[in-house]
């Protein structure tokens, strides 16, 4: 009986992991697209380049700060993040700083899904994160 029962959820499209959602997106799973930007800075406010800002505890999507410190990070997941995650990955070039951890805001949605699956796109930008020094 579990057997025929695995066999027909399979042919409906339904698998452990599209059931579950969890990690990527998958056929059959609600999921949206999101824009993060924004910039990092030090502690007097100047753009920190080099630094490495990332979804999902550097797993997800990512993208380096440039030298005006800013950062864009475009996705699709099954809802928005709510945190970033911050890592220096230019060594000594402008500086040593601290990794860290920085919750995200609000999420505006600026294009309407489909209904069914796809809940359409949603924006978080103007951002500033600041970071630490390293001590030496």
């Amino acid at each position: 009986m579990k057997r025929t029962a695995k066999y027909l959820l399979g042919l409906l499209g339904f698998t452990a992991m599209a059931s579950s959602c969890i990690g990527r997106v998958e056929y059959g799973c609600p999921h949206v697209d999101y824009r993060i930007s924004g910039k990092v800075v030090d502690g007097e406010g100047v753009p920190v380049a080099g630094i490495e800002v990332s979804t999902r505890d550097g797993y997800g999507q990512k993208d380096t700060t440039d030298v005006d410190g800013k950062f864009l990070i475009n996705g699709d997941d099954i809802g928005c993040p709510d945190r970033l995650s911050l890592k220096d990955v230019d060594g000594v070039e402008n500086g040593l700083y601290k990794s860290r951890q920085a919750p995200l805001g609000r999420f505006t949605q600026v294009e309407k899904g489909d209904g069914h699956w796809y809940d359409g796109v949603y924006e978080s930008e103007g951002l500033v994160i600041t970071v630490e020094k390293e001590e030496n």
